[in-house]
């Protein structure tokens, strides 16, 4: 157990208002996507969402969330691994510089047939890149789930920002390591939303 303060509980209970209007909107949004991708796509989300509100509900209890926890172990333990791959790499690495000089002539040679043939396809991506700047406004137009994307995109990026916020303001380290995880999926959820906006030429 731990204690807040007025201005952190404060925070937090502004953070699950805005948990709560994600929610809502990725259920509603989800019945009204025209796309099954899409719909499905809110969905998840939306259960996402939950979690966060409950993660940050649990904070406001005065307790850490058993899942962050758990995150956080598991964390140590891929740091712990990462340093040991790193020393085994400092070894590979005295080994593989007598190889790489003898490439470097070979890559010379590589590199000027690649400049060659750079050079001949650098007039079809141009007129490709026009293509695509010129395709998403037209997609957007016509396809109606793209102002409901559009607007997820806009909450995920404030209430992502206001998770930055927030944890500049908490005290206690382990609450700023579960806002701060938080953040990170509601960046990933934006990432998400993009991904699908660019597959489907939505994102001008």
């Amino acid at each position: 157990m731990f204690t807040l303060s007025q201005k952190e509980k404060s925070l937090l209970n502004e953070l699950l208002q805005h948990e709560e209007l994600c929610i809502q909107k990725y259920t509603n949004y989800a019945l009204k996507a025209q796309d099954p991708q899409l719909t499905q796509l809110f969905q998840n989300l939306a259960q996402k969402e939950q979690q966060h509100y409950d993660s940050v509900d649990t904070l406001l209890q005065g307790e850490i969330p058993q899942g962050a926890q758990q995150g956080g172990g598991q964390q140590d333990q891929s740091q712990q691994s990462g340093q040991s791959q790193s020393q085994g790499q400092q070894n590979q690495q005295s080994q593989e510089q007598g190889s790489q000089n003898e490439q470097q002539s070979q890559g010379m040679q590589n590199n000027q047939q690649e400049n060659m043939q750079s050079a001949q396809q650098q007039g079809s991506i141009m007129s490709q890149h026009k293509q695509d700047n010129q395709s998403p406004s037209q997609n957007q137009q016509n396809n109606p789930d793209s102002s409901l994307l559009e607007d997820m995109l806009m909450t995920e990026k404030y209430i992502s920002s206001y998770y930055d916020t927030a944890v500049f303001e908490m005290s206690n380290s382990e609450v700023r390591q579960v806002l701060q995880h938080i953040q990170q999926e509601e960046q990933q959820h934006g990432e998400e939303i993009y991904n699908y906006m660019s597959e489907k030429g939505l994102y001008n």
